[in-house]
């Protein structure tokens, strides 16, 4: 399916709160979008959380390309 820049940055956001992970390639083949621009938008969403929610962060396994939303404490 084909998104908008915020639109896809708020659906992969919503994933995050909802699943605390995200599959890489899942959500390139939903999203439609390449690695470079789903970077970018983690990196979006990394800078959000800074400001926001500093007691939270988005860390990778590169083993199986999972992106995980982790509490900080």
């Amino acid at each position: 399916m084909k998104l908008s820049k915020a639109e896809a940055v708020l659906l992969l956001y919503d994933k995050f709160t909802e699943n605390h992970f995200v599959v890489k390639e899942d959500f390139l083949n939903e999203v439609e979008i390449s690695d470079l621009t789903f970077r970018r938008y983690i990196g979006d969403i990394r800078c959000y959380l800074m400001e926001f929610h500093p007691n939270k962060e988005i860390l990778y396994r590169k083993g199986d390309g999972v992106y995980h939303l982790k509490e900080i404490r």
